[in-house]
């Protein structure tokens, strides 16, 4: 599929959500959190988009905060399931910022990781502006969030922004093997969809390059990765490449868990299917433990 045809098909894929996209729900939490949406130019192309989700009655505090990545093959847009899970997560005594990055295949690799990286260094430099505890931070991602989100860590763990913490969801790990050479079951329309979100964030890129595929990165590069949640469910079909990464972080010296929920499909926890209140009670939790609330 030429470049031409990619831009068609990922612009009509945005036009036309899938219905359990949507949520009926998304105003619940107005009475208990604050969303404010802003786009600064940090020298890129285009401006960064992000909302900013504040607990109410928050004046004049400093919380810690979370840093959300949504998933979508970098080709999907942010959008109410991921702004749902942000506003439940702000519930909880913390801040969430959730990036609206820019999406392949009009921004292909390395466009994303760049601007979410220009982002954290931006708000941690200038926490006190936002409301945001400068340094106390946690990354998230689901799906190719998760991949955006360990890259990310990857990017800054010899760096004065180092996270604290990160939560990979059902992350995409490997972009370079073909779905039909992956172990898990996955049916016929899910790896037509994976080998078209992998054309259109690779561009010109060699697929099995670790910021791409970081499953490729060898174990030692993990080491100084801060403590680590994975979220799995058991009828994921990339289960085997983050049970993969698991043993990695493991041989690596990271302290990592992973919380296993073995009826739920890839995408539970954002699409609300499955085990996904046992699992967002988990993020919720832990995100607290790290933060010492």
């Amino acid at each position: 599929m030429d470049r031409e045809e990619l831009f068609k098909k990922a612009d009509e894929m945005r036009a036309s959500p899938p219905s359990y996209f949507k949520f009926d729900n998304l105003h619940d939490l107005d009475d208990m959190t604050v969303l404010k949406e802003y786009y600064l130019d940090l020298g890129f192309q285009n401006k960064v988009h992000f909302y900013l989700i504040l607990p109410k009655g928050v004046e004049n505090q400093k919380l810690p905060f979370i840093v959300n990545m949504h998933g979508g093959g970098m080709v999907r847009d942010h959008g109410d399931r991921d702004m749902l899970l942000c506003r439940r997560l702000a519930m909880n005594g913390m801040a969430v910022v959730s990036v609206d990055y820019h999406l392949a295949p009009q921004y292909v690799y390395p466009y994303a990781l760049d601007e979410i990286c220009a982002l954290i260094r931006y708000l941690n430099d200038n926490a006190d502006g936002y409301g945001l505890d400068k340094g106390r931070y946690i990354l998230c991602g689901q799906s190719s969030g998760g991949n955006l989100a360990l890259v990310t860590s990857m990017r800054l763990k010899d760096t004065p922004y180092k996270p604290l913490g990160q939560v990979l969801c059902y992350s995409v790990l490997d972009q370079k093997t073909d779905p039909d050479d992956k172990p898990d079951h996955c049916d016929d329309e899910r790896k037509d969809l994976y080998r078209f979100y992998f054309q259109c964030y690779i561009g010109d890129a060699a697929p099995g390059t670790p910021e791409i595929s970081p499953l490729f990165f060898e174990a030692d590069d993990f080491k100084g990765l801060p403590e680590t949640i994975m979220i799995e469910g058991g009828l994921n079909e990339l289960k085997s490449e983050n049970i993969s990464l698991f043993k990695k972080l493991c041989d690596s010296g990271v302290k990592v868990q992973m919380a296993f929920y073995p009826d739920s499909p890839h995408g539970f926890l954002v699409n609300q299917k499955a085990e996904w209140k046992e699992a967002q009670e988990h993020i919720f939790n832990e995100a607290k433990r790290i933060f010492t609330l």
